[in-house]
């Protein structure tokens, strides 16, 4: 029985031990994985085995690979280890926590925000509302943007290496008006190729509402450099100097899968990650198509979103199942088409094949 009286002002938390095998420091708030695919080439270790590791023991920093499989949040910081294995301690799905966000202002019983899958620093941080289910938060405490919180994924941030200035450039752009030095921005995505290193970066400087001077590294990522040649169309978000800690509900259920950030590229042939929300930063030019054969699903009912922010020019991002379903009024679907910016399509895999269920702001299905 759970007792829920004694918790009536903590909050209810359901907290789990388990073991992390990355030499990497870790922060309070940050989204974890499980490991279902641990394997080792010792004896007893590897994947014809029956490793226990993978047993919901072994977690990691969400990814791409393993975004089916949350674990939970972590309650506390953990230091950087070299030999790396150490124990850490999550809260689980079902119960309250304090959560990373990733520049979004909330409402208390009302902003969702989902953990964010891959993108450098950033994994494990709590971005846009995706996908219900495990890995999503319901917030439960209003945070207002003046914190500051501010995030902009429509690929309309610049980076200008030789003052090394990060731009908004909206007409009425924004992004920095509650920023100040030593507040810091995280870029989820963006440029060439999407070659722009994810990562958090420090802001030495704010010269206007619009723009701010970033420096040096954090966690690694060093913007002179990564940013420098691809510094156009990022999707960013800005974050207070101190970690934007929310108090929120990790929701239960099925997998929501996460979610994730690319860029479209000209005739790539990428896949986005299966299931999940894919986020794709626009503002950008392709000369023809991006057409990513999205692979199969893993379970029926698989739902996989992709939405577009900000326009793309001449090509499109054509989405193209490998196993093709139906479209929404019910011919066969070849590719589900994204070019207007803030275009959805929404999928779901039947155990065969992937329905178009629906499309959004000018794109198309057929």
């Amino acid at each position: 029985m759970r007792n829920h009286a004694s918790y009536a002002k903590k909050g209810y938390q359901a907290k789990g031990l388990f073991i992390y095998r990355g030499t990497s420091a870790l922060r309070k708030g940050t989204g974890m994985c499980f490991n279902l695919d641990a394997v080792t080439t010792a004896t007893g270790e590897t994947a014809t085995d029956a490793y226990g590791a993978r047993g919901l023991v072994d977690v990691e920093v969400p990814s791409t690979s393993n975004n089916m499989a949350f674990a939970g949040v972590l309650t506390q910081n953990y230091p950087a280890r070299s030999n790396g294995i150490q124990m850490v301690e999550l809260a689980l799905p079902g119960s309250t926590c304090l959560i990373e966000s990733a520049g979004i202002a909330t409402t208390v019983n009302s902003t969702r925000l989902t953990c964010i899958a891959g993108s450098g620093a950033a994994a494990g941080m709590f971005g846009p509302a995706a996908l219900p289910g495990k890995g999503t938060a319901i917030a439960l405490q209003t945070v207002a943007a003046t914190t500051p919180l501010a995030t902009l994924l429509d690929g309309s941030v610049s980076y200008a290496s030789a003052t090394g200035t990060l731009t908004d450039d909206d007409s009425d752009g924004t992004l920095f008006a509650n920023a100040s030095a030593g507040d810091r921005v995280v870029v989820l995505a963006g440029g060439v190729a999407n070659a722009a290193t994810a990562g958090i970066y420090y802001i030495n400087s704010v010269t206007s509402a619009n723009a701010a001077v970033v420096s040096a590294t954090y966690g690694g990522d060093a913007c002179g450099t990564d940013l420098a040649a691809n510094g156009a169309h990022l999707a960013v978000a800005v974050i207070p100097a101190a970690p934007p800690l929310v108090f929120a509900y990790l929701c239960d259920g099925e997998e929501s899968g996460l979610q994730e950030f690319d860029v479209p590229v000209s005739a790539a042939v990428t896949n986005p990650m299966v299931g999940g929300w894919t986020n794709l930063v626009g503002d950008v030019t392709i000369a023809s198509n991006h057409t990513p054969p999205l692979a199969d699903g893993l379970f029926p009912g698989m739902k996989k979103t992709v939405k577009l922010h900000g326009a793309l020019t001449t090509g499109a991002y054509a989405i193209t199942p490998a196993s093709k379903g139906l479209a929404p009024d019910g011919t066969i679907a070849v590719t589900a088409t994204l070019q207007a910016t803030l275009g959805q399509a929404d999928l779901k895999w039947t155990g065969q094949k992937w329905d178009i269920e629906s499309v959004a702001v000018a794109a198309t299905a057929t």
